[in-house]
């Protein structure tokens, strides 16, 4: 005699519970005290000197980052590369190799004027400051006339703190009025500034105290390019998983998680 044969039963909410359960069961995975603290927020910012994910150059005393799937930065993976071809050792790489400035503005320190605001580049400024003082000296040049630094800078004042960067995806400070960081006002500028959103600038008769509005064409379609930009690509262990769904910001951070 045969045993009858078991039919399974469908679970009709099976389709309905998945992504709820899983998010569910991945936010207590990340809550829980053995899940690595560096993964829970929503920016990871990994150290220089990580264990596992460290990405500075491997030559000692370099500040720069280093280049995709490579130990070294850029520079000292084509001088590596190089010595390599002459037969030698890395030995007399390491001997030769002289550490390296970090470029760009994100290791700069802050702005000799907005104690606040992140340099922009070797200058020392802000990216307004620094636009500002380009501007300053190219006028000058164009006038023949001595760009004297000293007298420029006496005349600066610290621009307002504008807050994070309004683009969704962006772990960066905004450094522009209108609330964009530098990469994302360049960005904004080059897709033909959708919204027109522009700051007006006003000084009140009193205080003599600068103070700005914005305005928009279209405040809309402003916002709505701001969801829709991508974050800066970095090399200086600093990820952004803003803008993206729940269930694909706790999928990335367990997966990164030992």
């Amino acid at each position: 005699m045969n045993a009858p044969t078991l039919v399974l039963a469908a679970d009709h909410t099976a389709g309905t519970r998945t992504v709820p359960d899983r998010l569910e069961l991945l936010q207590a995975l990340i809550d829980g005290p053995a899940f690595d603290p560096m993964l829970r927020g929503d920016v990871i910012r990994v150290p220089r000197e990580h264990a596992v994910y460290g990405w500075m150059c491997r030559v000692p005393r370099c500040e720069r980052s280093r280049d995709v799937w490579r130990d070294y930065c850029c520079d000292h993976a084509a001088q590596w590369n190089q010595i390599q071809r002459e037969g030698r050792d890395i030995v007399s790489f390491l001997r030769e190799a002289v550490p390296l400035r970090p470029r760009g503005g994100r290791l700069l320190g802050n702005c000799l004027f907005c104690p606040h605001a992140p340099a922009y580049s070797h200058n020392g400024l802000c990216w307004l400051h620094s636009s500002k003082f380009i501007k300053w000296r190219a006028s000058h040049q164009r006038k023949g006339s001595s760009a004297d630094y000293e007298r420029w800078a006496d005349r600066q004042r610290p621009f307002p703190h504008f807050g994070d960067c309004r683009a969704l995806a962006c772990s960066e400070q905004a450094g522009h009025y209108i609330g964009l960081c530098p990469y994302h006002w360049l960005n904004y500028v080059h897709a033909g500034r959708p919204g027109k959103a522009r700051a007006i600038h006003k000084i009140g008769s009193r205080t003599r105290q600068a103070s700005y509005t914005l305005t928009y064409a279209n405040e809309a379609t402003f916002v709505a390019w701001c969801a829709a930009a991508t974050p800066a690509g970095r090399t200086d262990g600093v990820l952004s998983l803003r803008g993206l769904p729940p269930l694909a910001r706790a999928e990335f951070k367990g997966c990164g998680s030992p």
